[in-house]
């Protein structure tokens, strides 16, 4: 029985060092390496998820859209109209921020909301006013300069 006596010596195995257990890390199989697509699967597959998405949205089916009703006034009807003269005429006419001619101007159209309105004569000076407008209103004002006036 020889052979079932423990033996001092140890076998020879790919050990660091006596009584250590072996141990390597693990190291995928490196036959064809995968290549780009698969190290690049996870953003590649992101990136056409996201463009499909856009791709939908931009394209949505105009039956998605809310349908406009007839009962919805054209768009001349959603406006309003601003006449205004001058005495002497020839005056300048500013609505908001824009030059709009000079007077006199007939039928202006405009969106309905508030705007002022200033009517500048060269040498007699200038008149503000202030005009609210609804939907589909027609409103016409006159300014009247004294040729005395001085300017303000």
């Amino acid at each position: 029985m020889a052979g079932d006596a423990p033996s001092s010596e140890e076998p020879s195995s790919p050990r660091s060092g006596q009584g250590s257990p072996s141990w390597e890390p693990y190291r995928p199989p490196q036959k064809g390496g995968g290549g780009v697509l698969r190290r690049y699967a996870f953003s590649i597959t992101v990136g056409i998820a996201a463009l499909a998405a856009g791709a939908l949205i931009y394209f949505a089916p105009t039956r998605l859209a809310p349908e406009q009703s007839a009962s919805l006034p054209t768009s001349d009807e959603r406006r309003a109209t601003l006449s205004v003269s001058s005495e002497p005429p020839g005056a300048v006419v500013i609505v908001g921020a824009d030059t709009v001619g000079t007077t006199p101007v007939n039928n202006h159209r405009l969106s309905p909301g508030a705007y002022l309105v200033t009517v500048d004569q060269q040498d007699s000076g200038s008149r503000d006013t202030v005009v609210t407008l609804s939907t589909g209103e027609s409103t016409a004002f006159t300014s009247r300069f004294s040729q005395g006036e001085p300017s303000p």
